[in-house]
């Protein structure tokens, strides 16, 4: 089921990247402007199940600054590049407790 709109919200034109989910991206957007001096702009959004936020923060991870927050990296920017037609993690870079090879840990 489709339950979340995921996005990535950039601080300017190269500033760091929040990767997140919501119900509704304009009141997001809204809400992180208000607590963010700098001008945000939207990279990116899809329709999606939650999930692939978790596994796109975690695919990414290499990348963290802190909270949901990214360097605006290549490697961050192409996976970002390729959310609308599909991005999957490879094997290997999915989040902790999402992939069935890691049974028992928590989702």
């Amino acid at each position: 089921m489709l339950d979340a709109v995921i996005y990535a919200v950039q601080v300017g034109e190269d500033g760091p990247i929040k990767i997140g989910w919501c119900e509704c991206i304009q009141k997001r957007l809204a809400a992180l402007q208000r607590a963010n001096p700098a001008p945000l702009r939207v990279v990116v959004t899809i329709l999606a199940r939650r999930i692939v936020e978790k596994h796109l923060q975690a695919f990414l991870r290499d990348h963290h600054l802190r909270g949901e927050w990214f360097h605006p990296a290549p490697e961050v920017l192409d996976a970002l590049s390729h959310l609308k037609d599909g991005w999957r993690p490879p094997e290997g870079r999915f989040a902790p407790g999402l992939n069935p090879k890691w049974e028992g840990l928590e989702a």
